[in-house]
């Protein structure tokens, strides 16, 4: 019985017109990882959790230890100068150190972020 099945189903042009050549299969693969590299691109050069947090002039206030003594920081380079231009701007807290982006409808000159800057 088996035998007469393998007879009338010819698998090799079966697996050839299903598995695609190995240039093809080599240039999904690329394409793929070309995807997933760009994927995690475009998430390290857009801090997300930055759009779901208050507005910097809300809730002043640092993300990672909660203190309320923040400054702006420094833009340092390329990636940080096209986050401003969407509205993400540099803070560094000043209890932890650590530096994070806030959404912010003001400027650096705004004087509503000066007093920020200002020690106390």
């Amino acid at each position: 019985m088996l035998s007469h099945l393998s007879t009338s189903l010819p698998t090799a042009s079966l697996i050839a017109a299903v598995a695609p050549s190995p240039l093809r299969a080599i240039a999904y693969v690329l394409a793929a990882l070309l995807l997933f590299a760009g994927f995690w691109l475009v998430l390290w050069l857009l801090p997300i959790q930055a759009w779901f947090r208050k507005r910097i002039e809300e809730n002043a206030e640092c993300p990672h230890c909660g203190s309320k003594d923040i400054r702006n920081s420094h833009i340092q380079g390329v990636i940080d100068r096209w986050r401003k231009k969407i509205g993400l701007l540099p803070f560094r807290c000043r209890g932890c150190t650590q530096r994070f982006y806030s959404r912010s409808s003001s400027d650096e000159k705004n004087p509503a972020i000066a007093p920020l800057s200002r020690p106390i």
